[in-house]
């Protein structure tokens, strides 16, 4: 029944059916009602499984929002009635299913939005940034059915109040040049057909400057409306210090409230901080964040997992550290812009990205700005949404970031404008604070008491990409160094120049061969890698440790490469001893490890710490003569420790003066002194020599210990590190130093030490 001629509105002149929509929207599943306003039921259906959209138009939904009105929809079998009720009245409009109804399940048809931030700030300035992802899938497989939705059909539109109440559409604008609005979307993927098609097509709209109050959901030539459920906080004197470690494998994140003296916490979030339409099953036996994913229906689910923010970090699904791996778009010729065509990989050794998209994982030591300035937009962001759930106050938060030792020149230059730029444009704070990433986790151990004799400490923080060395003396940092030398070396190709090149010998020897049980999509996951030729042997190596629960690569690991892994270790302690002795610093009386890349030592050499301390003091006592046994802490948390440190540091705290050691007991201010100096390699080629049979010492103690039983042939080992140091010097010398720096008066700020030790851990890999 409709009822013509009767009048509700501001004025007299308003024609009820003008506030009607000439069609009605069912959605495939039931709205999230806390993310959206909907339609009310007069009789709710018994198991509904699907919800409509607001088929009122613009103009009568300020009724709604003031209370002053409600609609109400009544099923019938073959129509819809959709009464809007008004001052006591009621005014109707019925849809016939026939033509009337578009109908999302009966056309097969699924479309989703999510909407990032959910949360709205009592200071209206700071609601300057909305994301939406809009995915439409048509789930007709050609079988008699062609794909007649296209995501060119579909789009979204904004409403604001005014300051009378009427909702007036947010226009399409120009962010460089205008004050607020909403920019022209982008469609990032498209559902195709055929093998290697995408399953659901993407389109994104950004709001920049201005939140809104109703949504418009167009499809085809049919429209409804949605009213966003914002959650809002609530003026408080609440603020937060967060620590975000950006390293080369891993990105950590930790919190700490500055009104109270609470042990730092890693970061998580309590509640979704993205609002989707589909209301979200309740299964107790799963984390929330699988019940919103699990429930979105699966091309929508894969799209939003790869393409957008989790729903939240939850510490279950999704926890930090994540893997410093950035999503993008192949083959984009536009702008690089979060969302619109990258976004951080949280999926990223969980699942494959699609076809038309690929990861990069060197995001850290990526001199294009663009991939850093992203990944931290989407860091910050999160952090925004996560200080607004604790009602903290967003310009009143500090942020502190690290840098490695090795950051230098340009790469400084970018990192230092990306943190400060994002840190006011997101938080509208300039408390930014940066401290090396390798003097950090010392005033963590320090407060949790793991130091008990501060005279000489060294960290030792072993990374993905680098290896840093900080001394203290009685409290004070006194010098730093950094080594392009870390865990990921054990992992690469040498010095082979090609990305693709797959010749690393635990990759060789591990890949197919490992024991996945039963646990077949990361069976399939890692052939997918095999076949990507865009993932490194880094990549899949990584891939398998972060899975490990689910394989056996930690004991074969340790079974087969126990011999390299002490030959690293040798390495980077017979490299810092040299150092400290040449620089006639006292021996460390302890040794800490950080950084996730030193787990290596207890999970593939030992976990006994009285074994590595025999090992230590040797190494130390072949370079200063005897020692007294050096103490060494393996702490539980390490790669946390840089960011907890960060947090206890005092801003006042004296900076370490960095240290460039070269390998030999000489300072050079050049690389033209280097070039020039024939003393450097033969140099570096003796204490090559001293330092391997270090290394034998090492592996005779290993074995003295039964850490390496009689099926290790450790003759293997010892013969092969005594061979091609010299070639490998001098050709590598050529390209790391001589082609890369041009200039005498350059500066090699990386120790040239490593340079055939490299090629030596790729070489050992080999043997086996």
């Amino acid at each position: 029944m409709i009822i013509n001629g009767l009048k509700v509105g501001y004025n007299d002149e308003t024609d009820v059916n003008d506030f009607f929509l000439p069609t009605l929207i069912r959605l495939p599943y039931r709205l999230n009602r806390k993310n959206f306003v909907g339609i009310k039921y007069e009789r709710e259906v018994n198991k509904r499984t699907y919800d409509y959209l607001l088929p009122l138009k613009s103009e009568a939904l300020s009724y709604l929002d003031q209370g002053l009105a409600e609609c109400v929809c009544q099923v019938k079998p073959y129509s819809v009635v959709v009464k809007f009720k008004y001052k006591g009245e009621e005014y109707l409009k019925e849809y016939s299913e026939q033509d009337e109804i578009r109908d999302l399940s009966k056309d097969n048809h699924s479309v989703n939005v999510g909407l990032f931030p959910n949360i709205l700030s009592p200071v209206d300035t700071e609601n300057n940034y909305f994301k939406l992802a809009l995915a439409v899938a048509d789930n007709n497989n050609g079988e008699g059915e062609w794909h007649t939705l296209k995501i060119e059909d579909t789009a979204l539109g904004f409403y604001k109040k005014d300051a009378v109440g009427n909702y007036v559409k947010i226009n399409e604008a120009d962010a460089e040049r205008a004050q607020n609005g909403v920019e022209a979307p982008v469609v990032r993927s498209k559902q195709g057909s055929g093998a290697g098609a995408l399953a659901c097509s993407t389109k994104y709209y950004e709001l920049f400057n201005t939140a809104f109050d109703a949504m418009k959901l167009t499809i085809g030539t049919d429209c409804g409306f949605l009213l966003p459920q914002w959650r809002k906080a609530q003026r408080t004197n609440n603020s937060y210090t967060y620590a975000i470690d950006l390293g080369t494998s891993n990105t950590f994140i930790s919190r700490t409230d500055n009104n109270a003296n609470d042990v730092p916490e890693m970061f998580a979030m309590k509640e979704s901080m993205v609002s989707y339409l589909h209301d979200n099953d309740s299964n107790a036996q799963y984390s929330e964040v699988a019940n919103i994913e699990d429930s979105m229906g699966e091309p929508v689910c894969d799209m939003m997992k790869t393409e957008f923010v989790p729903p939240f970090i939850d510490g279950v699904d999704y926890k930090f550290p994540i893997r410093t791996a950035i999503c993008k778009a192949r083959n984009i010729v536009e702008q690089p812009k979060l969302f619109d065509n990258h976004n951080i990989a949280f999926f990223y050794e969980k699942m494959m990205e699609t076809t038309f998209q690929e990861c990069k994982t060197d995001v850290k030591w990526e001199e294009n700005e663009d991939c850093i300035k992203l990944f931290i937009q989407e860091l910050l962001l999160i952090i925004k949404c996560d200080i607004l759930q604790h009602n903290g106050v967003l310009n009143q938060t500090s942020l502190i970031w690290f840098r490695p030792l090795s950051f230098s020149g340009n790469s400084k230059r970018i990192y230092e404008r990306c943190w400060k730029n994002l840190a006011q444009e997101i938080l509208f704070t300039g408390d930014v604070t940066c401290y090396t990433e390798s003097e950090a986790p010392y005033y963590y151990f320090k407060k949790m008491d793991y130091v008990k004799n501060t005279d000489s400490v060294m960290i030792v923080d072993i990374g993905g990409g680098s290896t840093d060395y900080v001394y203290f003396n009685e409290n004070k940092p006194v010098a730093a160094s950094s080594v392009h030398f870390g865990c990921d070396i054990l992992w690469g190709n040498g010095h082979k120049e090609f990305d693709n090149i797959r010749a690393n010998g635990i990759y060789q020897k591990y890949i197919g061969t490992l024991n996945w049980g039963k646990n077949d999509k990361l069976r399939l996951l890692e052939s997918e890698m095999k076949a990507n030729k865009q993932c490194s042997t880094t990549d899949i190596i990584n891939f398998w440790l972060s899975n490990s629960k689910s394989n056996d690569i930690m004991d074969r690991l340790h079974n087969d490469y126990l011999p390299l892994f002490a030959y690293h270790f040798t390495a980077i302690m017979y490299y810092v001893a040299k150092m400290y002795k040449f620089e006639k610093f006292a021996y460390p009386r302890s040794i800490v490890f950080s950084g996730n890349g030193s787990r290596y030592i207890d999970n593939f050499i030992t976990e006994e710490v009285a074994l590595i301390e025999d090992i230590v003091t040797a190494i130390f006592s072949k370079v200063y003569g005897q020692v007294e046994t050096i103490h060494v802490v393996m702490p539980k948390t390490r790669k946390e420790s840089t960011c907890y440190g960060g947090l206890y540091r005092s801003k006042s705290a004296v900076e370490a003066p960095n240290l460039i050691y070269h390998g030999v007991d000489k300072e050079y201010e050049n690389v033209g002194q280097m070039n020039n100096d024939p003393s450097l390699q033969s140099g570096l080629l003796e204490n090559y020599k001293e330092m391997n049979d270090l290394y034998c010492s090492v592996l005779d103690i290993l074995k003295r210990h039964g850490v390496v039983d009689n099926s290790v042939d450790l003759n293997l080992f010892k013969n092969n590190v005594k061979l091609g140091y010299n070639e490998n010097l001098s050709t590598h010398y050529r390209s790391d130093v001589k082609e890369k720096y041009t200039n005498d008066d350059d500066v090699c700020y990386d120790a040239v030490f490593f340079i055939p030790v490299i090629d030596k851990i790729f070489e050992l890999t080999t043997i086996v």
